[in-house]
């Protein structure tokens, strides 16, 4: 995993870009849609991981696919 301090500061048109592709993603394997309350909950989880530090989109990535099933379409 790539590291950076925690940060509050503002997330760049590049990073928005990489997490919007990873909740994308997200989403799409989950089988739920951008605008549902289980995207709402893995965006802001994202930017929790993200500002504490976790950086690359793998990463992120492989963090929400171990989360709760909160984050998973129900089956």
């Amino acid at each position: 995993m790539l590291f950076r301090q925690i940060s509050n500061d503002a997330i760049y048109p590049d990073d928005l870009e990489m997490l919007q592709r990873v909740l994308n993603t997200h989403c799409t394997a989950g089988g739920f849609g951008l605008t549902s309350d289980m995207a709402d909950a893995a965006a802001f989880k994202l930017i929790l991981w993200f500002r504490a530090g976790i950086t690359d989109d793998e990463s992120l990535g492989n963090l929400l696919a171990r989360e709760p099933e909160q984050f998973r379409k129900a089956s």
